[in-house]
């Protein structure tokens, strides 16, 4: 005879589900976007760019503001700018300007 799930035991494993999503994923949002950009700074464009793509893709599960995804536009386009691969550069600041057409993308 199966075992019925208990209310509480229910209620704390839905409880749970956020926090592990988080510790899968390396933290939040704007966290993971601060690693990126941390290892961008520090020439460390390869690996900056698979937390990125990440961020922006649909099936990414933890919440995602406007400046968020624009900054994680931002750095996708300039990391694939730094490789000479202008076409997908351009896909992504485009897209970051989608989001907000006053976004700042400084030459450097």
């Amino acid at each position: 005879m199966p075992r019925r799930c208990t209310l509480p035991l229910l209620v704390a494993l839905l409880l749970a589900i956020p926090a592990v999503a988080r510790a899968q994923t390396g933290g939040t949002t704007r966290q993971q976007i601060d690693r990126a950009i941390q290892l961008y700074t520090d020439f460390n464009v390869e690996a900056a760019r698979p937390i990125l793509l990440n961020i922006v893709s649909p099936g990414y599960l933890q919440p995602v503001s406007a400046s968020e995804r624009v900054d994680a536009y931002k750095y996708l386009g300039a990391s694939y700018a730094l490789q000479g691969k202008r076409d997908s550069a351009t896909t992504f600041f485009v897209a970051a300007l989608d989001f907000d057409p006053f976004t700042d993308l400084d030459p450097r």
